[in-house]
C-alpha cells in the first residue's frame, strides 16, 4: 500500500493528469445533465408519465432527448477546450503562464477538428460526441504542450513591444507561428490516419478492438476483457461503453451459448440477446454504475461515515440506485486517481465471475427478461432472472465488492487528509508570513490554498452558528503585582488541523466577509463571561476584546457593545477594545463616527502590536487611543538589541507624555521583566506571568494570585 501511496502522490501533482482531471470536473455539468435527462426520460411510471405530459406536453420525452443529445453530443468539444485551458495556465497546475489560455485552447480546438472531422456523410459530429474522447483528450495534452514550447521559444527569441499596443495583441502576434505549426502537425496527422485507410482518428481504436475480440474464442474471456477495457476507458474519463460498441456486437453474437438457455425454458422471448446481455451487465457488473461504485459507496460510508467523502457519498447515493455514478465518479474523484484503479478494474471482473459461475452452476437462472439499465438494485435482479437467487447473487456480488473497496477507501482517505494538512500548512505560512493583506487574496486564487480558504470560510461559518469556537484569557498584571486585566483570545478547535491560530481565522473571516458576525460572537461570549466572574467576586478587572479595523466600520458594532455592556452588568470603563492591524485601518467618517460614539459610552481603546505595520502616531492623535501594546517582536530581542531598548523608552516616554497606559506583551522571562520595569514600563502581559487560560481556569488563577499578595 505503501508503494501506491507513493505513486498516487506523485501522478496527482502531475501536470497533464491535473489538466485531464480538471477538464473533466468542468465539463461535468454536461455529463450530468444529460445522464438525469436520460433517466428521467425513461421511467415508465403511468402516474410519472401523466405528471410529465401535464408540465412539458405529449412529446416530453422528446424534449428530453434534445437534452440528451445537446449534452452528449458537444461532451468531446467541451473536453477539448477544457483540458487545454488547464494545460495552458487556468489551473495551479500548468505548463506555461505567459499566454492567455483561451489562445492555445482556441487552438487546440482547431488541432481537434483536423484530427477528428468527418465531413463526408452522417458521422460528422460523431467525434464531438463521447465517441471522441479519446481524441479530445490526446489533441488537449499534446497541442498545448507543442504550442507552449514553440510560443516561449518565440518569446525569448523575438521582440514584438514595439508593434503591438496592447497586452493581448502582443500574445496574438506570438501565437501565430506556433499556432500555424501545431495545426499543421494535427493536419498531416490526420492525413496518415486516411492514408492507412481509416476515415477519421476514432475509427482506429474501433477498428483494433473489433479485430482483438474476434481473435478470442472463450466467451467468458470475452467478457472479461470487455469489462476490462471498458472500465480502463472510463478510468481516464472516456465512456467506455460507447467506445467498445462495435465490440459488444461482437461479444452478443457469442453470448448465444448461454442465453440461449433462457429461451429455451421460457419457450419464447422478445427481447434481443443484445439486451439480455447489457441487463445482464447492468444488473451483476455495472450495479451502481461502472467500477461497481455501488460497493464503493458502501466502503465509504462504512469507513468514513464523518468525513466529506461520506457526505458526497451520501448525495451519490439516490442516483447511484439508478446506475448513474458520475457524481462520485467525478468528485471523489474515481477517474485518473491511481488509488482506485485496481479496485475499479477489478471488482466488476470479480462480480462478472461470480454471478457468471451462478448462471452456469444452476445457482441463479439466466437472464432472460430484459431490463432498463437504470432500474434499482434488488429489483433489477429479481426482474432479470425471475427468481429470489437474482437478488441473492447480486447482494453477494455487491457484498464482495465492498470488501474489495474498503482497504483503498481508507487509504484514499489518508492520502487526501496529509495533503489536506499539506496545503493548511502553505495557507498558514503565507498568512503568517504577512502576504495577506498586502495584495493577498484568497478569492482571486484557483489553487488548492484557495479552495481550503473556501472550505474553512464554510466551516467557520458553521462553528460561529453552532457555539463551536472558544475563547481564553491571558491575565494582564502590573508592577504590585495583581491582575488588572483579562484579554479574551478566540480559539477554534478545528476536527482536522487541531487549534487554528487566530490570525488564520481573522484572515478568513475578512476576506469572505463574515467578521462582523465573528466579532458580535466574541463580545457577547466575553461580556457574559465577565459578567459571571463579576458574581463570583471578581471585580474591578478590565476585560479586553480585540477588534480588527474591518469591524470598526460596522455600522451596528458601538449599538450591539453597548447593548452586550448593559445586558450583562458590566461598567463601559472594565471594557477595552484592542484594535489588531492586520489591514490598513481607514479613518473614514464610518470608522471615527463608531470610535466617538464608543468612546463616548465609556469603553476604552488600545492599539495593538504598536511598532509594527501600518500602525502610525496618527492613529493615537485620532483614535483617542487609552493604551498600546508594543510590538512583541520588540519585546523578543530587548536583552540583545540595544535599539529596541531605545524604542521601548522612547515610546514609554511619549505615552506618558499623551497620558497613554503601556503594556509589554510576550513577557517570558524574569531578565525582561527587569529590563521593561526599568524602562518604564508598569504593565505587562506573557508566559512569565500567565498563558492563555480557559474559562474554569480563570477564578483559580485570580484566587491563587491574590492569596500569594496577601500572604507577601
Amino acid at each position: 500500500m505503501r508503494r501506491i501511496y507513493d505513486i498516487s502522490a506523485r501522478l496527482y501533482d502531475n501536470p497533464a493528469v491535473s489538466a485531464v482531471r480538471n477538464g473533466l470536473l468542468m465539463i461535468f455539468p454536461i455529463i450530468i445533465i444529460g445522464a438525469f435527462a436520460a433517466l428521467f426520460q425513461n421511467l415508465h411510471i403511468p402516474q410519472y408519465d401523466s405528471f410529465m405530459a401535464g408540465i412539458l406536453g405529449a412529446q416530453w420525452r422528446t424534449v428530453l432527448q434534445f437534452i440528451i443529445d445537446i449534452s452528449s453530443g458537444i461532451v468531446s468539444t467541451a473536453l477539448t477546450v477544457t483540458i487545454s485551458y488547464c494545460m495552458a495556465g487556468g489551473t495551479e497546475k500548468s505548463l506555461s503562464g505567459s499566454v492567455i489560455p483561451v489562445i492555445p485552447s482556441i487552438v487546440s480546438l482547431m488541432c481537434y477538428f483536423a484530427l477528428t472531422l468527418d465531413t463526408s456523410g452522417e458521422q460528422a459530429l460523431y467525434p464531438m460526441s463521447a465517441g471522441g474522447l479519446p481524441a479530445a483528450i490526446f489533441t488537449g495534452l499534446v497541442s498545448v504542450k507543442l504550442f507552449t514550447v514553440l510560443y516561449d521559444l518565440l518569446r525569448r527569441r523575438i521582440n514584438y513591444s514595439g508593434l503591438a499596443t496592447s497586452r493581448y495583441l502582443t500574445q496574438v502576434l506570438l501565437s501565430l507561428v506556433p499556432a500555424f505549426v501545431v495545426i499543421t502537425i494535427f493536419i498531416m496527422l490526420r492525413y496518415a490516419v486516411f492514408k492507412l485507410g481509416y476515415s477519421d482518428s476514432n475509427s482506429v481504436l474501433a477498428y483494433w478492438f473489433v479485430r482483438l475480440f474476434d481473435n478470442i474464442g472463450s466467451l467468458l474471456a470475452k467478457l472479461v476483457i470487455y469489462a476490462l477495457i471498458v472500465h480502463l476507458f472510463w478510468f481516464l474519463g472516456i465512456h467506455g461503453n460507447m467506445m467498445l460498441g462495435p465490440v459488444m456486437r461482437s461479444v452478443i453474437d457469442d453470448t448465444l451459448s448461454f442465453e440461449q438457455i433462457s429461451i429455451i425454458t421460457s419457450g419464447s422471448s422478445s427481447f434481443t440477446t443484445g439486451e439480455l446481455t447489457m441487463t445482464f451487465f447492468s444488473t451483476f457488473v455495472f450495479v451502481g454504475g461502472v467500477g461497481s461504485t455501488i460497493c464503493l459507496l458502501a466502503a465509504i460510508l462504512i469507513t468514513n461515515r464523518r468525513t466529506n467523502t461520506a457526505k458526497l457519498a451520501r448525495l451519490s447515493l439516490l442516483p447511484a440506485l439508478f446506475n448513474i455514478n458520475e457524481i462520485l465518479v467525478f468528485g471523489l474523484p474515481v477517474i485518473l486517481n491511481p488509488i482506485f484503479l485496481i479496485p475499479f478494474l477489478l471488482c466488476p471482473i470479480i462480480m462478472l465471475l461470480l454471478s457468471y459461475l451462478a448462471i452456469i452452476s444452476g445457482l441463479l437462472p439466466p437472464v432472460y427478461q430484459a431490463v432498463y439499465w437504470a432500474a434499482p438494485p434488488i429489483y433489477n435482479a429479481y426482474a432479470a432472472s425471475g427468481s429470489i437467487m437474482g437478488p441473492v447473487v447480486q447482494l453477494l456480488c455487491i457484498a464482495v465488492g465492498t470488501l474489495l473497496y474498503i482497504p483503498f477507501v481508507k487509504l484514499n482517505g489518508k492520502i487526501v487528509s496529509d495533503r489536506t494538512k499539506s496545503t493548511y500548512h502553505e495557507l498558514k505560512k503565507q498568512i503568517e508570513e504577512c502576504k495577506y493583506g498586502d495584495g493577498f487574496s484568497f478569492l482571486k486564487r484557483n489553487d488548492s490554498v484557495g479552495f481550503l480558504a473556501y472550505v474553512l470560510f464554510g466551516e467557520l461559518k458553521a462553528a460561529i452558528r453552532d457555539d463551536k469556537l472558544m475563547l481564553e484569557y491571558q491575565p494582564l498584571v502590573n508592577d504590585e503585582p495583581g491582575v488588572i486585566g483579562l484579554e479574551a483570545l478566540l480559539r477554534w478547535p478545528h476536527d482536522k488541523f487541531g487549534r487554528i491560530p487566530p490570525i488564520v481565522v481573522i484572515a478568513i473571516a475578512e476576506e469572505f466577509g463574515c467578521m462582523d458576525e465573528l466579532g458580535r460572537w466574541v463580545i457577547k461570549t466575553a461580556c457574559r463571561q465577565m459578567s459571571v466572574w463579576n458574581s463570583d467576586g471578581h471585580r474591578d478587572i478590565r476585560l479586553s476584546i480585540n477588534v480588527s479595523p474591518t469591524q470598526l466600520r460596522d455600522p451596528v458594532l458601538a449599538g450591539y457593545l453597548e447593548k452586550c455592556i448593559k445586558e450583562n452588568g458590566l461598567n463601559a470603563t472594565d471594557v477595552e477594545l484592542e484594535i489588531t492591524e492586520n489591514v490598513v485601518m481607514d479613518l473614514d467618517s464610518g470608522t471615527k463616527e463608531n470610535i466617538d460614539r464608543i468612546k463616548t459610552f465609556g469603553v476604552k481603546l488600545a492599539m495593538d502590536d504598536f511598532g509594527m505595520g501600518y500602525t502610525s502616531l496618527l492613529y493615537i492623535r485620532h483614535c483617542n487611543i487609552d493604551r498600546i501594546k508594543i510590538d512583541g517582536s520588540i519585546i523578543r530581542d530587548i536583552l540583545r538589541d540595544k535599539n529596541c531598548q531605545d524604542i521601548v523608552s522612547s515610546m514609554v516616554y511619549l505615552c506618558k507624555s499623551l497620558n497613554i497606559q503601556v503594556i509589554a506583551e510576550f513577557v517570558e522571562n524574569e531578565k525582561q521583566y527587569a529590563l521593561l520595569k526599568e524602562l518604564g514600563c508598569s504593565e505587562y502581559q506573557g508566559y512569565l506571568f500567565s498563558p492563555p487560560l480557559p474559562p474554569d481556569k480563570v477564578p483559580d488563577f485570580l484566587n491563587k494570585l491574590k492569596s500569594e499578595y496577601i500572604q507577601g
